[in-house]
Formats: structure tokens, sequence, C-alpha cells
């Protein structure tokens, strides 16, 4: 019973990780597809310099849910480490999706989600800092490196 359990919230995180809302996003409201565009990264920093402020924000809010609602199904269903596998496998979808022929995004906003579950006062102030390091640079990336570094020695 304990490992189908394990096995049911691996497949379904990883499904849910596959799922990929900056493209999603890109073709719904402005007809293309975001990795012919910019970097060609489908994620935030690149909704934001193709398609504004809104369209990355609402992609960078969903990445994070997506990543967030299988963490706090699996942490009731089996505590910490269920979480932990839930996000592992959800971040591993969104790098390598099933539906995109494996070619993903990073998982920096899937791993905000899975670290705002498992210690959200620690994350969110760490977002902050991220936030300062994002507007003193204007790089997504050094901002991105700084969340995941930080919260994985945390």
């Amino acid at each position: 019973m304990e490992f189908l359990k394990y096995f049911l919230v691996i497949v379904l995180s990883y499904l849910i990780g596959s799922v990929n809302f900056a493209r999603i996003l890109s073709k719904a409201k402005f007809h293309e597809d975001i990795t012919t565009k910019g970097s060609g990264n489908p994620g935030t920093m690149n909704m934001v310099r193709n398609y504004g402020i809104g369209a990355g924000f609402l992609t960078l809010i969903l990445d994070v849910l997506k990543a967030v609602v299988p963490c706090v199904i699996s942490y009731f269903v089996g505590g910490t480490t269920l979480l932990y596998v839930a996000g592992v496998s959800c971040m591993i979808g969104h790098v390598f999706p099933i539906y995109y022929k494996f070619k993903g995004g990073k998982a920096a906003a899937c791993a905000i989600g899975v670290f705002l579950v498992a210690n959200p006062i620690c994350t969110l102030i760490v977002l902050l800092i991220a936030l300062v390091v994002l507007i003193l640079t204007d790089y997504g990336s050094v901002a991105s490196l700084t969340i995941v570094t930080i919260m994985t020695v945390i």
C-alpha cells in the first residue's frame, strides 16, 4: 500500500509539473509559442520580456501553484517525506515535460512552490531578498539562483 501511495504521488506530481503555463498562456492569449521568442525559455522572465509583467506574473503564480497543490496534498497524505517526493516529481515534470517532448523550463517557480509548503516564513523572507536582487541586477536568473541557494541551505 505504501508503494502505491508513493507511485501515485510521483506519477501525478510529474504529470501536473509537466503542464507549462507559459506555453499555454502565450498560445491562448497571444497566439504565439513563447519558445520561439526571446530566450526561448518557457518561463516567467521570458514571458515578462515578451508579453509584459502581467503575463509574467500570471505565469509565475500558476507555476508556483502547480507545485503547491501536489505538495500540500502529499503532505497531508504522507507527511514531509511525501511532500518532498511530490515536489521533486513536479520539478522534474517542469524540466522534462512529457507533453512537450521533454523540453521544459528551469523549475525555479516550482521550487518556490515546494519551499512555500515546506517552510513558508523563510520562503517569504527569501523571496523579498530575491526581489531586491532582481531590482538591483535586473537578472531573473540571479534572483532565481539566490532563492534556490538560500532555501536549499535552510
